[in-house]
């Protein structure tokens, strides 16, 4: 989200959280309220819940089961309350989603972020096409809305990064969250091996 933000793509309002005080600075920040300061105001505003997001190497966040029984890597909260609960049932906790396998994986971390009310989505990737060297862009639109008549905000991305650029994008990779890879593979990354991870005892280098 932050590379997204220094390129100027519109997001939502978003914050890192690791931790329950995290999540409540978080919520003072987007003013969400206490359940009780909520029912006493008699006013439903868009400002009043946010999200919370699973931050795990694995698609299928919405409709993955965590080990602590919350169904689902990507909640809406509406006051302070809920939001700590459902933070509590996500950190240190493993989701398992069509994905992660048997093992599951751990959850470190969030993305708390302001809730945007979506009316459409649309894809779009960018992928490097190798028969021409370069970079091809792949959009999908339905409903055949003008685009340039819209104002659009990215809610979310994932992103692939050349393990060879990391001597140049020290920025980015600085981001790595070596606790959400597979133990082999960090283990191949310090010995400056490039490694991948098969079923069994077998592996390629």
């Amino acid at each position: 989200m932050e590379l997204l933000k220094k390129y100027e793509i519109p997001v939502p309002k978003f914050v890192v959280v690791r931790n329950v005080d995290e999540v409540r600075a978080a919520c003072k920040e987007f003013g969400i309220l206490p359940e009780r300061e909520l029912e006493n105001s008699g006013e439903t505003t868009e400002s009043t819940d946010m999200v919370l997001k699973a931050q795990v190497l694995a698609g299928g966040r919405g409709k993955g089961i965590w080990d602590s029984g919350l169904k689902g890597g990507v909640k809406i909260v509406y006051n302070v309350e809920e939001a700590v609960n459902v933070a509590n049932h996500m950190l240190g906790h493993r989701i398992y989603t069509a994905q992660t396998g048997d093992t599951g994986q751990l959850c470190n971390t969030l993305l708390a972020c302001e809730r945007k009310y979506s009316r459409r989505e649309h894809y779009l990737a960018i992928v490097l096409d190798r028969s021409s060297g370069g970079p091809v862009m792949i959009g999908c639109q339905q409903g055949g809305v003008n685009i340039e008549d819209i104002a659009l905000v990215c809610m979310d991305c994932k992103m692939n990064f050349d393990d060879n650029a990391a001597f140049r994008q020290k920025e980015i990779f600085a981001q790595r969250d070596w606790s959400q890879e597979d133990e082999r593979d960090v283990k191949a990354s310090k010995a400056g091996l490039n490694y991948i991870g098969l079923d069994g005892n077998i592996g390629c280098l």
